[in-house]
């Protein structure tokens, strides 16, 4: 074997193995193991699921002999879109680089960071330090080779997951918004409250009067400083409920626009990963009198120019260079009024102050840099003897060690198995002090975490301090920072400083003075006590001069406008950004392109797709830029999911219009706005491009065309990307659950009937329901059935489990068979396997089951619960031989009927039953349709519907009859027609939808204008876009009226001219039979009335019945049945079985020896042979019957004779 042979070996065999064995996942070489776990949102349902991550690698960790056990890490109530703001993951990337970590668990992409970028960054740093990292869900292990485009495109698919899921939220928050409904958060003066089903807000009187008092005060001229210090004074509580009211806050609410019973919202915009707040970006919208008012509009005018002109007279002083904040900002407090003490930056000197001694109501002094200094120094030498020659190095081990120790993952897994032991053991107030407990816990290694930085400052200064000297002279307050956490100060001799090391150094007596009470020199005033101090407003908050206006509180309807049109530019702004310079594909260069738009409306980017204007707006100016387009419409369907093709009607439009060779090119925002299926996206693109006059579809997005050879590839790649976004939250959401039952913990709010879950997710009993569950357990040991049980619950106003009046015979059972009710849990009985119709099914092994026992309290006991479930299971095996399978003779149930018919007093669906005779040989079934409502009265007992059954046979004939009517009809095809032709567009109609084209054409290109003008002139009035696009939404709206009728006209003849085709050759060859074909086909509805009248509506348009009536089929019926009975009747008596027992009765025979003489011949019963034979020949005088004694028995008995030819 030659070297280059041995090299391949080596590459492909050799170097592969020994890297997989080289993985901590495989290997088995000694590894320090960490796991990192993540949850956004800081409720107490994302708490148990941050418990639930930290349980399941504590364990898969432990399970490993050769992983030694480092720590979970955990960020929680942290959003993943800037790794840098995640402390739990900074701590443990300065971990791994330290060498204390050397493999990372985590649950997958998402969970270590949703920022593409942070995150290849961090896997690359991680890479060159030796560090790997597994993502358990996607089976990705960076300690080895890995996938890098693979890890790339999960990076990105977790990025694009959370700005879809952020835009669905701002989405949501826009429909509303547009519809005038815009949500409220609480507000200083007023309470939030529900009208109509709508949010609201409801005034507050005291604090309203308080309001009206500040912008009365300002008015007449007071300074906000002024008007916080009286605020505080007076003992007014702020909005949340402190005691001193800050100048700020007084200026916040005199700009406050919801005061004057308006809504102004969009003032503000987030980024979603750097978390930063931007003014401008959209159009602010007010809605007006969405809720009472306090002050009027002509108020807040003259509060906002007075705090205009106010700030113009302020000196603006030159920008200053930002500098970085106070070392000691958050760490210093009153010992007085217990405020933190804030800094004040000055030219000439700089001072920090407590909130209250800013307003004058807490004698704190002011302090200076310097003051603070000489604190420090003063306690620092008091602390540490500083005459010590290693008082250096006793001061640098403090803070190394501090340093070392901060790992306190371990602590915080204590924390988290003790309260998760307590939520199963302890009350609800044992509980809240844990919880506490644990705060404050998390706050004070928040505190050394935060500190941290400091003290690294101050090492790197110490090492360059050689004496104590040195010390003194060059140590300032930022190096003095890395040994301090918290400073209370009394006064600048009384104070206490406490360390790094939880020690404390108190300085003079600060207990000697008495804690402030604010505003002592004053009882609380009340807003009623504040509204007659009013000088320039009435109680309705507007002006004295002004004329009274009506009464605080009344609203009028809502109305939406934009305002501030300057400072928001999203519809403009988002089409200059757009990409305007594509490349179009040479083929399609050749000719004039007629485009159409497809959206549908969701969420992808706000400032683009926030309504049906703006996507109007933005796609109309794309289209008619382009020289080559020629605008052939827009569909759009609103709040539909991309994941299946139903209800998708625009789309489904769309696809007809491109079918009729109306459209050429359609342009769409991205894949997944085209459908979040990748194979009904592949499916669509390919029958587009095999139409006869080709449509091809361009996804502006990813730049793609579907004429592209390899657009293929690319959909499904960018397709699945999108499905699996789709899927990916439910999958996070199962696996969390799934890992929680293993532990036997449910963290379930909805519970069953008979319980109800309180805020840490115990189940309890609620008696009233308890009582009903025990009663149907009961009556079931009784003796009752389920039926008579749910009809019994039905008749005493019970309410069923979902609040209706009327119990379902299936949600009785449901509660007999659950386990729940004996206090039990089986978790997954049903699961959801196909996620695009997310419809639940047993499992019956598509996913893994676990019961636990004892979840709950039972309502039922165990023993009493387990002779219920025999006596079901008794029920059902006698029920089971009973409908034993057999020979079915008679009627089968026509399933072409379902969901077809509907009871015309009621409106209800018609359903299926049955019924089952036996007979000496088999079972005989005859199939009945009823309203739901009269075939199910256990189940409507207070909502009956008074109709009949009706047999199958009887709407199977009504049906016949009725094609053999219209075949032999002289009016019904024209009278077809002539409902069609009202229908059709008239010549009037014709003239206004042409006008409207006309209009919309024009429109259309003022549109084009308007934008074009927008985009060149900064500063464009963005309401004439708004306005435009409203009138051509109107217009749109008003020619799919005329586009609908004119289709289905087109449609219903169609429909028509198949169903007299089809109807034709069918009485030809089969005229007597139940057509299925055309009843299916061209029969939409047809409406059952107790008479029996059948109303058939076709899917032309036309409605056609006959003169039937059951009554009349019943008595036809009966009459068939006689003829029937009477021919079998005939027919034995004709038989040559029968002759010749006439000919055997020409001698008197008694009934024995007959029935004797018959049955050696064939079988026939006594009662039977006197009906049919004997009986008529008795009655038309051929047979005579008389008594007379035997000579073999004494008593008289009956004698049958034939008569002879001389004898009749």
């Amino acid at each position: 074997m030659d070297e280059l042979q041995k090299g391949k070996w080596v590459r492909t065999l050799w170097d592969p193995v020994r890297a997989r064995e080289e993985s901590p996942l495989i290997g088995d070489k000694p590894v320090k193991v960490a796991a990192y776990c993540r949850i956004s949102t800081d409720t107490e349902k994302q708490m148990h699921s941050l418990e639930n991550q930290v349980h399941h690698y504590t364990h898969m960790i432990r399970n490993k002999p050769n992983w030694k056990f480092v720590g979970v890490y955990f960020d929680n109530g942290i959003s993943g879109t800037n790794a840098k703001k995640q402390p739990g993951l900074q701590r443990l990337l300065r971990h791994a680089d330290e060498g204390r970590v050397d493999f990372i668990l985590t649950k997958n992409v998402s969970r270590l960071s949703r920022n593409a970028e942070h995150l290849i960054s961090i896997v690359e740093q991680l890479k060159a330090k030796g560090v790997g990292i597994y993502f358990e869900e996607q089976k990705l292990d960076t300690s080895i080779e890995y996938n890098q485009f693979l890890l790339s495109t999960y990076a990105a698919l977790a990025q694009e997951e959370v700005q879809a899921v952020s835009n669905s939220v701002k989405w949501g928050y826009e429909k509303r918004l547009q519809k005038g409904k815009p949500p409220f958060n609480h507000i200083y003066g007023y309470r939030k409250a529900t009208k109509n089903g709508h949010a609201t807000l409801e005034v507050h009187q005291e604090e309203a009067r308080v309001v009206q008092q500040i912008f009365d005060w300002y008015l007449q001229g007071w300074s906000l400083t002024g008007i916080a210090k009286e605020l505080t004074r007076r003992g007014i509580k702020t909005a949340k409920g402190k005691d001193v009211w800050q100048s700020q806050t007084v200026k916040g609410m005199l700009q406050r626009p919801t005061y004057t019973g308006n809504k102004v919202s969009r003032i503000h915009t987030k980024d979603l990963f750097t978390h930063k707040y931007s003014k401008g970006i959209q159009d602010q919208v007010m809605i007006k009198d969405t809720h009472p008012s306090i002050i009027s509009l002509e108020v807040f005018e003259q509060a906002q120019e007075l705090l205009n002109k106010n700030n113009k007279k302020a000196k603006k002083p030159k920008k200053p260079k930002k500098k970085e904040p106070p070392s000691f900002r958050n760490r210093i407090c009153c010992y007085r009024c217990n405020y933190r003490l804030t800094y004040t930056r000055r030219v000439r000197s700089s001072y920090w102050q407590c909130h209250a001694g800013r307003v004058g109501e807490c004698e704190n002094p002011k302090l200076s840099d310097d003051h603070l200094y000489k604190m420090i120094l003063k306690a620092l030498n008091m602390r540490f003897d500083m005459n010590d020659s290693s008082i250096l190095l006793i001061l640098k081990r403090i803070l190394q060690k501090i340093n070392k120790q901060d790992h306190f993952e371990f602590h915080r897994l204590k924390w988290l198995s003790e309260m998760e032991i307590a939520r199963e053991t302890l009350s609800d107030k044992e509980i809240l002090q844990l919880e506490k407990e644990y705060r404050e816990f998390e706050e004070e290694i928040g505190k050394i975490e935060e500190d941290r930085p400091f003290r690294i400052k101050t090492l790197q200064w110490l090492e360059n301090v050689k004496s104590l000297e040195d010390f003194y002279e060059d140590v300032t307050l930022d190096e003095l920072r890395g040994w301090i956490l918290d400073i209370t100060i009394a006064s600048e001799n009384d104070y206490e400083v406490v360390w790094l090391d939880k020690t404390t150094t108190t300085i003079g007596n600060p207990t000697q003075f008495e804690h402030t009470k604010i505003n002592k020199t004053k009882e609380n005033i009340t807003g009623e006590e504040v509204k007659h101090e009013l000088t320039l407003l009435n109680e309705n908050g507007d002006l004295k001069d002004r004329d009274e206006g009506e009464m605080v509180g009344k609203t009028i309807t809502r109305e939406v406008e934009v305002i501030e049109p300057n400072k928001g530019q999203s519809i403009l702004e988002s089409i200059e950004k757009s990409k305007m310079d594509y490349q179009k594909p040479g083929m399609l260069e050749t000719k004039r392109l007629r485009t159409a738009a497809y959206c549908r409306v969701s969420s992808d980017h706000l400032e683009q797709t926030g309504s049906i204007k703006n996507q109007i707006a933005y796609y109309t100016y794309f289209i008619l830029k382009d020289p080559k387009f020629e605008f052939a419409g827009i569909f759009a369907d609103e709040g539909i999911s991309g994941l299946s093709m139903k209800d998708r009607t625009e789309f489904h439009k769309l696809l007809r219009e491109c079918e009729k060779g109306r459209i050429d090119l359609i342009v769409t925002k991205s894949i997944s706005r085209f459908s979040r299926n990748v194979l009904d996206t592949l499916n669509i693109t390919r029958k587009l491009k095999t139409l006869p006059n080709p449509v091809y579809v361009y996804f502006e997005k990813e730049n793609l065309w579907t004429n592209d050879p390899q657009s293929d590839l690319i959909l499904s790649i960018f397709g699945g990307i999108a499905q699996e976004e789709s899927v990916n939250l439910g999958s996070s959401i199962s696996w969390g659950l799934r890992t929680q039952a293993k532990r036997g913990v449910i963290h379930r709010k909805q519970t069953n009937y008979g319980y109800r879950a309180d805020k840490h997710f115990r189940w309890h009993i609620v008696e009233e329901e308890a009582k009903v569950i025990r009663r149907i357990y009961k009556d079931i040991r009784k003796g009752k059935t389920v039926y008579q049980i749910s009809q019994d619950l039905s008749k005493e106003d019970i309410k069923s489990p979902t609040g209706k009046d009327n119990w379902n015979k299936s949600t009785v059972d449901r509660i007999l068979r659950s386990e729940k009710y004996r206090g039990d849990y089986l978790f997954q009985q049903y699961v959801t396997v196909n996620t695009a119709d997310k419809r639940p099914i047993l499992n019956q092994g598509e996913a893994p089951q676990y019961y636990i026992e004892g979840h709950h309290e039972a309502i039922i006991k165990p023993k009493e619960w387990e002779e219920v479930q025999g006596i079901l299971d008794e029920r059902a095996r006698v029920a089971m031989e009973k409908s034993a399978p057999h020979e079915d003779v008679g009627e089968y149930k026509n399933e072409i009927l379902t969901n077809k018919m509907y009871c015309g007093e009621c409106g209800q669906a018609l359903v299926h039953s049955r019924t089952q005779v036996k007979n000496s040989k088999n079972y005989y079934h005859n199939q009945y349709w009823s309203c739901r409502h009269f075939n199910r009265p256990h189940q409507y007992v207070n909502d009956p519907c008074d109709t009949r059954y009706f047999r199958q046979r009887y709407i199977e004939q009504h049906f016949i009859n009725l094609l053999e009517a219209i075949s032999t009809s002289h009016t019904f095809y024209q009278d077809a027609l002539d409902a069609i032709s009202k229908v059709e567009l008239t010549n009037e109609d014709l003239d206004a939808e042409k006008k409207i084209q006309n209009e919309l054409h024009e429109l259309n290109q003022v549109l084009y204008d308007a934008v074009s003008e927008g985009l060149k002139e900064q500063g464009q009035d963005s309401r004439k876009v708004d306005r435009i696009t409203e009138e051509l939404c109107g217009m749109y709206d008003q020619l799919k009226v005329y586009s609908n009728r004119r289709e289905n006209a087109i449609q219903y003849r169609k429909n028509l001219k198949q169903f007299m085709k089809n109807l034709k050759l069918h009485m030809i060859e089969q005229p007597t039979t139940f057509s299925e074909e055309l009843y299916k086909e061209f029969i939409e509805k047809a409406t059952v009335y107790t008479s029996g009248k059948v109303i058939y509506h076709f899917n032309f348009g036309f409605a056609w019945t006959t003169d039937e009536r059951y009554d009349s089929f019943l008595e036809q019926m009966a009459e068939e049945r006689k003829e029937k009975s009477r021919q079998r009747h005939e027919a034995l008596r004709n038989r040559p079985e029968i002759a010749e027992l006439l000919k055997y009765c020409e001698e008197p025979r008694v009934m024995k020896e007959i029935l004797a003489f018959i049955n050696e011949r064939m079988f026939i019963s006594k009662p039977h042979l006197m009906d049919v034979v004997l009986k008529p020949l008795i009655e038309s005088g051929r047979m005579e019957t008389f008594k007379a004694k035997r000579d073999d028995y004494h008593l008289e008995q009956n004698h049958y004779r034939m008569k002879k030819d001389g004898e009749l």
